[in-house]
C-alpha cells in the first residue's frame, strides 16, 4: 500500500522531461510575463514623455537642463563679448560703453562656465 501511495504521489509532483503539456504552459507563461513587462515599460515611456512636455524634450529632462542653459549661458557670453569689441568705435566714449559691456558679458560666460565645473565636481 505504502509503495503504491509513493508511486502516485511521484507521478503528480514529478514531470517527464518531455511532457509537452507543462513545455506548452512554460511558454506561455514566459510570452505572458514577457508581454506583461512589455507593457509595463511603454507605460512608463509614455508617463515620462508627459512629464517632460515640450520644454524637457527640448532641454534633455530635469537632470540634464541645468548643464543645457548654463551652456548657452556661456555661449551667449562668449558671442557678445566678441560682438562688442569687433566693431570699431571712434569715439572714446562709446569705446569705453562697448568695453564695459564686453567685460561684463565675459564676466558672465565665465560664471556660467564656473557653474558648469562647479556642478560637475559633485
Amino acid at each position: 500500500m505504502a509503495s503504491q501511495l509513493d508511486e502516485a504521489k511521484k507521478a503528480i509532483t514529478g514531470s517527464s522531461e518531455t511532457d509537452p503539456d507543462l513545455d506548452e504552459a512554460l511558454s506561455s507563461a514566459q510570452s505572458l510575463q514577457l508581454s506583461l513587462e512589455k507593457e509595463k515599460n511603454r507605460h512608463e515611456e509614455s508617463r515620462h514623455k508627459t512629464e517632460l512636455g515640450w520644454g524637457g524634450i527640448i532641454l534633455g529632462g530635469e537632470q540634464n537642463a541645468p548643464i543645457f542653459v548654463a551652456g548657452l549661458a556661456v555661449l551667449f557670453g562668449l558671442v557678445s563679448f566678441w560682438v562688442c569689441l569687433s566693431g570699431e568705435i571712434p569715439d572714446v566714449q562709446k569705446a569705453e560703453f562697448w568695453g564695459r559691456h564686453a567685460e561684463r558679458s565675459l564676466a558672465f560666460a565665465a560664471a556660467a562656465l564656473a557653474y558648469l565645473f562647479g556642478r560637475g565636481a559633485k
